[in-house]
């Protein structure tokens, strides 16, 4: 969640992602009540689709809200969790 950031300028940087549509693969995993690692299943598999940021040394990658939405309503996964998880940033 962005209250557990110590650093500022990241809270910032992620606050401005999120509210721009885009999700980490760690907030995809907070939302979903799951690891990284699972996130990281779903998205190799093709279940939930992602971006991978380029010149990136390792797959850092991100997730669009609606196709997080999509892959959670096709999974019988509560949405809510995602409305719950938004509403934190619009907040501040």
């Amino acid at each position: 969640m962005a209250e557990t950031k110590t650093d500022s300028g990241r809270k910032l940087r992620y606050s401005r992602q999120v509210l721009g549509g885009v999700l980490t693969t760690g907030q995809v995993a907070e939302i979903c009540r799951t690891s990284t690692l699972t996130v990281y299943k779903w998205l190799d598999r093709g279940d939930l689709k992602a971006h991978t940021l380029p010149g990136a040394q390792r797959a850092r990658r991100r997730i669009e809200v609606k196709s997080l939405r999509e892959f959670m309503e096709n999974c019988g996964m509560p949405v809510a969790w995602l409305d719950e998880f938004l509403a934190q940033y619009k907040e501040q």
